[in-house]
Formats: structure tokens, C-alpha cells, sequence
């Protein structure tokens, strides 16, 4: 395996940089002084950076050769330029950089925050061997004068906003190896003329925002072996490329949410797992056979197919790809029991099964698993107990396996066995007991989703030791990176659906045991939790009162209390939530005036919100509180009187006008008759012409009726 290659690809996939770093110089850079008017053009760009590393502090004295990330020729020029993650002043890739630079072999300036065009003075450049500008804001097209960069290898222009064509002599970079055109606005028609004549590629990137429509022939035969392909929601089906089947080395490939339909052949998927490092076939809507082989070893690391369309038993073969560490299976129809063999999966980080038909007993394997951090098991038929062997993952940071038919006591996990726990969904099982103390030492833990169990006893008053929904501390995504790119999680159906989340997911603080058995009062604690965007307790048995200081969860969303039996007065302190746009206080005993606010009114379904509250009073429900003016003595009231006299007077007249109108209409229409002779005989002819057809039919009926 070519590990260069390797290397390139496995550095694709990360998002970030590690840092404004420029590269390593040769000792023939070092102590030698530049050409004077290309250490101006240096000096000029320091002056646009954010040197937020005090990475640019090299960048003094005369020995311009030795700053970091510049490199120089023997004779002093300037051939070498790297300030990637460096971060810009927002201003636009100045022209200055291209003008004087011509020598220049490397130009990095990737994940910065260059704005504007890409000067078409760039192709002046013609010793250029590495173009990186991805991870900006460029706009407007990409130029054609990178057609003349013909010692170009390597062109990176991915994840800006550029727009319009790509240039069709583009094919003609024959020296060209690596071309990322990802995450633009590109339009027009990729076909295998931008492809054609790229004999030298092994790395190709593209997608669009907007509207580049594929188009290459399924008789076309590339003149390239790729390592690395990545082609994104951009519409590549129905039908596989078959000329990707000719594609013998790719070490990574990227199809996803790209239209695919139909069978992919099942040899070659087994050939390409043979060897590859990255596959990722999510969101189309494929089938697939059992591949008959699969080649050993190899060296795959992440294995991404959901939303197809995929059936049959877990693949077992699954379980020889000793070096996985990312399984997405989500939204397929596999069915079947989870094979014990995952246990030898011990690279795994994250395995999502989630919304398949998979049934039977988890295996105890799991325990063997220790870099497990994301484990969704959401909506299948898995059945028994959770395994005891949960508690040994201890790098575990979101389990889900709500939806199923666990019959289990609540696990006591403790924040000692999996101290990063920030997500525990077990909604809709058979889970029973009483909420465990141990879960408010969880300090990490952002999402709790209990709903619809048999759970009994008090919700614990120590909820308030839930740091991470008291603090500004950050989110999911502080302790998982970007590993979840490819994951999903069920969140909650506070609109009546559910949603599920993938990057805002650091952002969201839920706690939702609605649908149990729990009794006792709503702990005054639960009010610290000050992040909280939703709260659900409804369908419990809790009595007593709403806390006085509910208004204190600031951030929260969505508030559903209802179907419990609390009594007493709805707190004012509700009106104080700005943010709150979902609200069911319904089916209680709630009492007295329903308290008013501008985010109250904004509410939907007003009414529905205070239903099944029989001693509650005020807007909206138009139920009079004591002491509130009558009917008649009220202003609003008197104006709803005068609506509606002002209605029945309307109706009045309307009805009176009908007499007069067709009277005078049927007066109009016999003086017709009177004076136009014409209309007399054409009126009488008609009259005596139905009264025949009358007279025959009764006649007929008659007859008929008597026969």
C-alpha cells in the first residue's frame, strides 16, 4: 500500500489543522536572505494575518529564507509560501501575492478567511506545483488561466463559495494528481471533458450547493486510477458509474446522498473493502448481495451505508475488519441478532444500527470495546436486559436504544465507570425503578430521554448536580470532535415528531421522562438547570405546584407538564420566558388567572395549552376571574356586542332586499313580454312545449302504472 497516499487520504478527513504552521525548510533555506521585493510582498502579507499563534514571530530580520513556512531557492527566491490557519483580516487574496512570487513551486494559504475573487493573474505563476486556497470565503468563478499552470499537481479550492463552470480545460492539467473542488456553488455539466486527459490523477473532490449536474457516459473509460474519490449530494444515479468499476486502488470513497439506485455489484464492493480505507455510500438507495469474498487483511477504518435499502442477516463478514472504527448501518432492513464476533472489533468508536428490524439479546461482548464513545441501538426489536458489560465502556459518550423491547431495571452506571456519559436514551422500553441518585453525578451529561417506561418513585432532587445544564461549559462536541459527522441521534418529539440531530447536537440540553409512573412534587432544583432548552414531565402522576421560579430555566424551549395532577396557580414567572415556543399545562387542577406575557401570546394553540383546568380563568380561554368586569361593563366586551350588532343588522337588511329585488325583477320581465311580441311567442312556445313533454310522461307512467 502506497502509505503516502494513505497518509493524504486519512488527512482528508479531518477538518481542522493543527495550527497557522508553515513547513519544515532544508538547511540550504536557512540563514539566506531573500530578493528584496519578495520579502516586501511578505512583510505586506503579515500585516493582513491574525498571528493568534505568535507563529509569525520568526518573520523578523534579514534572513527572510529561514522565517517559518517560506523556502527558497539557491539564488533567493521566494519558492515556497505556507501560512495555512493562519486566519486574515477578511480581506481578499491580494494580487501583490501573485505578482511578484513568480517563482514560487507551494502556495498554501488554506483555512484562512481570504474573501473575494481568485485573481485571474494567478496563472501567471508558471513554476506552481501546490495550489491550496480550500477552507475560505473566494467567490465568483475559478479563472482559466489555471489552464497554464502546467506543472500544477496538486489544486485544492474546496470548501469556499465559488460559483459558475468549471472550466473544461481543467482535463488538460495532465501533470495533475490531487483536485478537490468540494463544497462549492458550481453550475453547469461535469462530464469526462473536464476528466479526459487528467492521466495523473489520484485524487478527485467535488460537490455543489447549487445546481452541477453530472453527466459522463456509462461508456467512458477514465484515463486515471484514483485512491481517493469523493462525489457529494449532487445527483450521480440511478444507475453505479461503471466507470468507477474500473477504479482497482481506491483507498477512499465518498458517495454520499448522491442518487445512487439499484444493485452495486457485490464482488467489487468485496475487492474495494479488501483495500480501502474510508467507503461511504450513505443516504442513496441501494441494495446489495453478499459479497463472496473479501480478501485479508486490509485495512478499513470507516464503513458508512446507511439509509439504503440494504436486508438480509448482520453481515458477519463485518467482523474481520479488525481495524474499524466507525460502523453506520442506520436505516436499512437488516434483520437478524447482533453476531457475538463484534467483540473483536476492539478499534470500534462508533456503531450505529439505528432504525433497522434487528431483534433477540445483545451480546455480552461489548465490554471488550473500550473505545466505544457513540453506540445507537435506536428503534429495533432488541429484547432481554441491557448486558452487564455496558458499564466497561468507558469511553461512552451518547447511548441510545429507545424504541425497543428492553426489560431491564434503569442501569446505576456510575460517573466513575463512564465518566464522559452525555447522552442516555432508553425511551420507549420496559425499563422499571426509580430514577437512580447515581445519574446527577453525570456532570457531562446533556440528554436524558427516559419517556414512555414503567418508571416509578420521585424525580431525585439532585438534578441541580447536572453541571454541564447549570454552566456554559461546551457542549457534546468538546469531548467528541467531529467523530460524529456520519451519526444521528432521536432527540425528542416535543412538535410531535421526531428529531433527530447530528451537528447542532452540542447545542441541545433535554430532559424528558414523560409517559411513567413518577409521583411526588416537581423538585424546586430542577430550576437551577439554567441551559435546559426542553423539559417534559407529562403523563406522570406528580402533584403539588409549578415552581415559583420555572422562569429561571432561561434558555427553555419547550415545556410540557401536562397530564399530571398539579394544582395551584400557574407562576407569573412563566411569562419571563423569552425563548419558550411550546407549552402544554394541560389535563391538571391548575387554578386561578392565567398569567399574561409577549411570549405567552405568541403561542399556538392558546386555548389547547390550559385545557382540562377547569378552575383556571383569563385569556384566552374568555373565562372570567373574580372581580373582573362583567360583559356589559367591560370595553372589550362591549366592542364584541357591537361586532355583532353591527353583524345582525347586516343580516337584517341583506334578508329585506331579497322582497323588494325580486319583485321588481318579476314586474321587469312581464313588461318584456307586454311590449316585445318576439319574446311573447318564443316564451309561450317554450312553456307549451314542456307542458307536452309533461303531459306525455304522466301519460306514459300512467299506462305503466295500470298495465
Amino acid at each position: 500500500m502506497n502509505l503516502l497516499v494513505l497518509a493524504c487520504a486519512l488527512a482528508f478527513l479531518s477538518t481542522s489543522y493543527l495550527g497557522c504552521q508553515g513547513t519544515d525548510l532544508s538547511e540550504d533555506s536557512r540563514n539566506k536572505t531573500c530578493i528584496a521585493g519578495e520579502k516586501q510582498v511578505l512583510l505586506d502579507l503579515k500585516k493582513i494575518l491574525i498571528d493568534q499563534d505568535k507563529w509569525l514571530e520568526s518573520w523578523v530580520g534579514d534572513y527572510c529564507c529561514s522565517w517559518q513556512g517560506i523556502g527558497c531557492d539557491k539564488d533567493g527566491h521566494v519558492t515556497e509560501l505556507d501560512v495555512g490557519d493562519c486566519s486574515s483580516k477578511g480581506d481578499s487574496i491580494i494580487p501583490f501575492l501573485v505578482r511578484n512570487l513568480t517563482f514560487l513551486t507551494t502556495l498554501t494559504l488554506s483555512q484562512n478567511n481570504f474573501q473575494g475573487l481568485i485573481p485571474k493573474s494567478i496563472g501567471d505563476l508558471k513554476s506552481l506545483v501546490t495550489l491550496e486556497l480550500s477552507f475560505n470565503n473566494l467567490s465568483g468563478p475559478l479563472p482559466e488561466s489555471f489552464c497554464r499552470l502546467s506543472k500544477l499537481e496538486k489544486l485544492d479550492v474546496g470548501d469556499n463559495q465559488l460559483s459558475g463552470t468549471i472550466p473544461k480545460c481543467i482535463g488538460q492539467l495532465s501533470t495533475l494528481k490531487w483536485l478537490d473542488l468540494f463544497q462549492n456553488s458550481w453550475e453547469g455539466v461535469l462530464s469526462e471533458q473536464q476528466l479526459v486527459n487528467l492521466t495523473s490523477l489520484t485524487f478527485l473532490s467535488i460537490s455543489s450547493k447549487s445546481k452541477l449536474v453530472y453527466h459522463v457516459s456509462s461508456e467512458w473509460i477514465p484515463p486515471f486510477q484514483l485512491q481517493g474519490f469523493t462525489i457529494e449530494n449532487m445527483r450521480v444515479g440511478p444507475e453505479f458509474p461503471p466507470w468507477l468499476l474500473t477504479q482497482e486502488e481506491l483507498l477512499l470513497l465518498k458517495m454520499s446522498n448522491s442518487s445512487l439506485v439499484g444493485t452495486i455489484p457485490a464482488d467489487w464492493f468485496g475487492n474495494l473493502l479488501s483495500h480501502a480505507v474510508h467507503v461511504d455510500l450513505s443516504y442513496n438507495d441501494i441494495s446489495m448481495a453478499r459479497p463472496s469474498f473479501i480478501s485479508a487483511p486490509n485495512n478499513l477504518s470507516t464503513l458508512r451505508l446507511s439509509n439504503n435499502r440494504l436486508s438480509d442477516e448482520f453481515p458477519a463478514y463485518i467482523c474481520n475488519f479488525s481495524s474499524l472504527t466507525a460502523l453506520l448501518l442506520s436505516d436499512n432492513n437488516f434483520t437478524g441478532e447482533l453476531p457475538r464476533c463484534l467483540g473483536n472489533l476492539t478499534q470500534l468508536e462508533e456503531l450505529d444500527v439505528m432504525d433497522n428490524h434487528l431483534s433477540g439479546h445483545v451480546p455480552d461482548v461489548f465490554g471488550s470495546l473500550e473505545r466505544l464513545s457513540y453506540l445507537n441501538f435506536y428503534n429495533n426489536s432488541f429484547e432481554g436486559k441491557l448486558p452487564l458489560s455496558f458499564q466497561n465502556l468507558t469511553q461512552l459518550l451518547i447511548f441510545d436504544v429507545g424504541n425497543n423491547n428492553f426489560r431491564d431495571a434503569l442501569p446505576t452506571w456510575t460517573s466513575q465507570q463512564i465518566p464522559y456519559l452525555t447522552y442516555i436514551g432508553l425511551r420507549a422500553n420496559h425499563f422499571y425503578g426509580t430514577i437512580p441518585i447515581q445519574l446527577c453525578n453525570f456532570s457531562s451529561i446533556q440528554i436524558i430521554n427516559l419517556a414512555r417506561n414503567h418508571i416509578t418513585g420521585n424525580i431525585p432532587q439532585c438534578f441541580n448536580n447536572l453541571t454541564a445544564m447549570t454552566t456554559n461549559e461546551t457542549g457534546i462536541r468538546y469531548y467528541f470532535g467531529d467523530t460524529l459527522v456520519g451519526g444521528k441521534v432521536l432527540i425528542d418529539d416535543v412538535k410531535g415528531y421526531e428529531l433527530k440531530y447530528t451537528s447542532t447536537l452540542d447545542f441541545f440540553y433535554s430532559i424528558n421522562l414523560s409517559d411513567n409512573n413518577i409521583s411526588g412534587e416537581i423538585p424546586e432544583e430542577l430550576m437551577d438547570l439554567r441551559n435546559l432548552l426542553n423539559l417534559n414531565l407529562a403523563g406522570n402522576n406528580l402533584v403539588g405546584k409549578i415552581p415559583a421560579r420555572i422562569g429561571k430555566i432561561e434558555q427553555l424551549e419547550f415545556l410540557d407538564l401536562s397530564r399530571n395532577k398539579l394544582s395551584g396557580p400557574i407562576p407569573q414567572s412563566l411569562s419571563e420566558l423569552k425563548f419558550l415556543v411550546r407549552l402544554n399545562l394541560s389535563f391538571n387542577d391548575l387554578s386561578g388567572r392565567i398569567p399574561t406575557g409577549n411570549q405567552l401570546q405568541t403561542l399556538d394553540n392558546l386555548s389547547s395549552i390550559y385545557a382540562g383546568n377547569n378552575q383556571l380563568c383569563g385569556r384566552p380561554i374568555l373565562k372570567l376571574c373574580s372581580g373582573d368586569a362583567k360583559p356589559h361593563e367591560g370595553h372589550d366586551y362591549e366592542k364584541d356586542n357591537s361586532d355583532n350588532d353591527s353583524d345582525s343588522d347586516e343580516h337584517v337588511w341583506f334578508y329585506a332586499g331579497i322582497g323588494p329585488g325580486l319583485l321588481v325583477g318579476f314586474l321587469g320581465f312581464c313588461s318584456s313580454l307586454h311590449y316585445m311580441k318576439s319574446w311573447r311567442h318564443s316564451y309561450f312556445n317554450f312553456v307549451e312545449m314542456v307542458l307536452d313533454k309533461i303531459a306525455v310522461f304522466i301519460a306514459l307512467s300512467w299506462k305503466k302504472f295500470y298495465k
